[in-house]
């Protein structure tokens, strides 16, 4: 048994076509949704490290190595455009140092616990910014706010 029917008629074979394609679905097109250009797009060739491109501000490198941060080198990476991106000076950037900024990279078990300890810090003040809502709210109205407070 076959997929096409073969009918005896007088139509050309553009209109055979036609009168398939009228019973066919249309067929949807997928857009490609917009992302934006990403020159420094790296990996790291080992998972456990992490990977951070980081200003080369003398007081901001200080601050990282005390973090724990270490000059990443050649091989901890791939770069999404092995031949190097454009620096802006018209010669290509290497795959560790973009114009003012070096990639650096820390292990992922200590880039984990300072992702906590900045969630826990964000945390407490939220905690703050309820509890000094609430107050105010009671020292305006009198009222005692009594669940959550939505901080936008």
């Amino acid at each position: 048994m076959q997929d096409t029917e073969i009918v005896a008629s007088d139509d050309s074979p553009d209109e055979a076509i036609q009168r398939r394609n009228r019973n066919a679905k249309p067929v949807k097109k997928g857009t490609r949704s917009w992302a934006p250009s990403a020159p420094l797009g790296i990996k790291s060739r080992d998972p456990a490290y992490r990977l951070r491109w980081v200003n080369t501000e003398p007081s901001n490198m200080l601050r990282k190595r005390s973090e724990g941060w270490e000059p990443a080198t050649r091989h901890d990476a791939v770069h999404d455009r092995p031949n190097g991106v454009e620096s802006g000076a018209g010669t290509p950037a290497g795959v560790l140092e973009y114009r003012d900024m070096v990639l650096m990279k820390i292990p992922e078990e200590m880039a984990q616990e300072r992702a906590a300890y900045y969630q826990n810090q964000a945390r407490q003040q939220l905690s703050g910014l309820t509890t000094r809502a609430k107050a105010d709210i009671n020292a305006k109205t009198g009222a005692l706010v009594d669940g959550d407070i939505k901080i936008d």
